[in-house]
């Protein structure tokens, strides 16, 4: 007579524990390109505040990634809320706890993501446009001048080369671009940085390089395209514009 008592308990705490683990799942996909990083190079992100790429722990990388961006002040109180109602949904208010749960994870997820909306491709190669006006990020602005931007504000990062990539030669300013290419920078003194694209296309680096400079487009290992006449400036994007010479940076 005790076997249903002592499974039902066990049962409860495979629940509980797959339904608290949810929202990390969650954040861990939306995450994925900067944990791939971390696990091939040991490094977080670049990113907002002038916070360079630095080798890091992965308790460091949760924290940058997941609770230092423009999302923090809802994802902390949406954890913080899923999990006291995952604990009192298996306790005593089981159903409505857990119909509460699922509605925060789909707020956990809406949050995540509401800085972009879907758009017609016909003038945005990839679909997704960025909506989150200055809210900091590493994806804001695809296509726009970011170093002449932050320059002007006397705000944000202070990058030596920014740009986009795109897959399209058409796509407006906000328009997001292409994750995973590589631009491969040689200074004049033949000294090499790759930076990679991240989920909007954008590419940065702190790192200042001797000029003039000249650059490739890698992808897979293959270059792709490349810049003919050595270049000065790293503002990319400056004039890598849509719909004029010489037109985007594009990876055909």
């Amino acid at each position: 007579m005790t076997a249903p008592a002592t499974k039902a308990p066990r049962t409860l705490y495979l629940v509980g524990t797959l339904l608290g683990a949810l929202p990390f799942v969650i954040l861990a996909i939306l995450g994925r390109h900067e944990l791939a990083i971390w696990l091939r190079a040991g490094t977080c992100p670049a990113g907002p505040m002038d916070r360079p790429a630095a080798p890091c722990a992965f308790g460091d990388l949760c924290v940058i990634v997941f609770l230092g961006g423009w999302a923090a002040p809802l994802v902390v109180p949406l954890l913080v809320l899923w999990e006291v109602a995952v604990a009192i949904g298996l306790s005593r208010w089981r159903r409505r706890a857990h119909l509460a749960s699922f509605a925060l994870a789909a707020g956990l997820l809406a949050g995540c993501g509401e800085n972009t909306k879907a758009v017609p491709t016909t003038g945005c190669s990839s679909g997704t446009k960025w909506t989150g006006d200055d809210e900091g990020s590493d994806e804001m602005h695809p296509g726009r001048d970011c170093i002449g931007c932050h320059a002007s504000r006397s705000a944000g990062p202070r990058f030596a080369i920014a740009g986009t990539v795109y897959g399209g030669p058409n796509s407006g300013d906000g328009c997001f671009g292409v994750r995973g290419a590589v631009v491969r920078i040689t200074g004049a003194d033949g000294k090499v940085q790759e930076l990679a694209s991240n989920g909007a296309g954008n590419f940065f680096t702190h790192a200042r390089f001797a000029a003039p400079y000249t650059a490739e487009l890698v992808r897979d290992g293959v270059v792709v395209a490349k810049m003919q006449t050595p270049q000065t400036s790293g503002a990319c994007n400056a004039c890598h514009t849509a719909g004029a010479s010489p037109g985007r940076i594009q990876l055909r």
